[in-house]
């Protein structure tokens, strides 16, 4: 026959493997405020049984000095405190926090419930070491028969991490939030346009000031592009941006003429871009939108045209050579781009003084071979091939690389482009090239990855 533990024994008290079961079999609790099991109310015997045997984390905190005594669950929320907590008065046990938990139980000696959420509390649980620590917890008295409160049954749950995970993310918030004000500011005064276009009906988000500039100051935040510039749909530019979106493809454009109506009731004005259409992706990979952001090159183009005008005429009017000569000398000077000409052969056999300027050179010294010296070392071989691939087929030459200023001895990127002068033979007799600074828009590109 098996013996059942006596019911008031301490077997009974503290039933099970557990390691708390088993910790509070070997302690002598006579030597103790709460005195000998045996002399244990009914209720708190109950609640004792009820603790050992809860998954959940629970703390009894017994008697007049609060005595500790808790299930397995509880003793992470110890730390290094345990096994030594056991059997302690809670004033001792938690001497570093007191102050903080002792008005708790005021709280309840006067009637009062209690339930915190992610109550705050300074406490030592690690080799003596202060820190913070939440906990969403709860306080019950255990009461005898005869109404007395023998126990204050605590029910916790460490909320610590998620308190700090939450802090972290409010803080990270305001770090992006400060990021992409700080972002906005600058791309606000970029000197290139500049928009951000939300959705498959491209619904305006931001606009910069260069990009208002461009096209007339008219009201686009929260308007689709075909409410807002009506004029670019038969030119094809919202079927472009269809496409991006569609595809999650860029779109780069060189040179293109648009036509806009930059202010109201004055006729479509012709202009020439360049520039990028970019998605925007969202965490998922799919595209929630588009970049639109570029340069208006309009300058530069008539005055390309205009410079390959003169040459054309300078041609067909051998007899004003000297003048159209002149006329073309000073054109190239004027235009805000570096020009320069070059022999069939590719050999820089002109360019301008705002070139040599920026190079830090005198005309002569720039010719030939000799502007390979500016340009950046690793731009050099893809600058070369694409060159000796124009000279050798009579293609169009256009590629981008670094050229040094010299009043900064930094290098900025440029777009070079390259076209050339036949006869009436088809021969190639003269090449014609620009050196356009494009440092803005390639750092704007840059942010826009970043983000």
């Amino acid at each position: 026959m098996t013996l059942s533990p006596a019911p008031n024994s301490i077997n009974a008290l503290f039933p099970g493997n557990g390691e708390m079961a088993a910790c509070c079999r070997k302690v002598d609790w006579s030597a103790t405020s709460l005195g000998s099991v045996d002399g244990w109310e009914p209720a708190l015997r109950h609640a004792l049984r009820t603790t050992m045997e809860c998954p959940f984390a629970i703390c009894l905190w017994c008697g007049p000095e609060k005595i500790l005594i808790y299930n397995d669950a509880y003793t992470p929320l110890l730390g290094a405190k345990h096994p030594r907590a056991l059997g302690r008065p809670g004033a001792e046990v938690w001497a570093e926090a007191w102050s903080d938990i002792g008005p708790v139980f005021e709280v309840m000696e006067q009637g009062n419930p209690v339930y915190a959420e992610d109550g705050h509390f300074v406490m030592e649980r690690s080799g003596g070491i202060a820190a913070d620590a939440w906990f969403t917890y709860s306080l019950s008295p255990v009461r005898a028969e005869s109404g007395v409160v023998v126990a204050y049954l605590n029910v916790a749950s460490e909320t610590t991490a998620r308190v700090h995970a939450e802090r972290d993310l409010r803080a990270a918030r305001k770090t992006a939030e400060r990021a992409e004000g700080r972002l906005r500011d600058v791309f606000a005064q970029a000197p290139g346009f500049l928009a951000v276009l939300n959705g498959p009906d491209h619904v305006y988000e931001f606009v910069n000031s260069s990009y208002l500039q461009l096209v007339g100051h008219r009201e686009f935040i929260g308007r689709r592009v075909i409410e807002a510039l009506p004029e670019l749909v038969s030119q094809g530019f919202v079927e472009l941006l269809d496409g991006v979106y569609r595809s999650g493809k860029p779109f780069i454009g060189r040179e293109l003429p648009i036509s806009l109506q930059r202010s109201l009731g004055a006729p479509p004005e012709e202009r020439h871009l360049d520039f990028a259409y970019q998605p925007l992706t969202n965490p998922d990979g799919s595209v929630g939108g588009v970049v639109v952001h570029g340069s208006d090159v309009t300058d530069a183009v008539l005055a390309r045209h205009e410079i390959e005008r003169f040459l054309q005429v300078s041609e067909e009017s051998r007899s004003a050579v000297a003048e159209s000569e002149a006329r073309y000398r000073f054109l190239a000077n004027a235009i805000p781009v570096q020009v320069w000409t070059a022999t069939p052969d590719g050999q820089i056999d002109y360019v301008s003084e705002r070139a040599a300027i920026y190079l830090g050179a005198r005309t002569h010294e720039v010719l030939g071979d000799a502007w390979l010296k500016v340009l950046h070392p690793d731009d050099l071989a893809a600058a070369g091939e694409r060159w000796a691939h124009s000279i050798a087929t009579g293609l169009p030459y256009e590629v981008e690389f670094r050229l040094r200023e010299a009043s900064t001895n930094e290098y900025r990127w440029h777009l070079a482009r390259a076209t050339a002068q036949r006869d009436e033979d088809d021969k190639i007799i003269r090449w014609f090239g620009t050196n356009t600074d494009i440092e803005d828009r390639r750092r704007a590109e840059a942010e826009l990855r970043r983000t």
